[in-house]
């Protein structure tokens, strides 16, 4: 079949089956499941940076 005589070949042909079923089998079981912790999670900009919640005032370094 295929003309493919190397069993490493008939090898990668059944594992990419298997994910495969795996794969339809995943979407299938969880495909309108929610995540159940969507209400915990903030809806803040991932790419904004954290800012400091310290109250002390930075240091101001002085070059005499």
């Amino acid at each position: 079949m295929f003309g493919i005589s190397d069993p490493g070949i008939w090898l990668a042909y059944l594992l990419e089956l298997l994910c495969l079923v795996f794969a339809v089998w995943y979407g299938i079981k969880y495909w309108n499941q929610d995540d159940g912790d969507e209400s915990s999670q903030q809806t803040t900009d991932p790419l904004k940076p954290k800012t400091s919640k310290s109250t002390k005032p930075a240091k101001k370094h002085s070059h005499n």
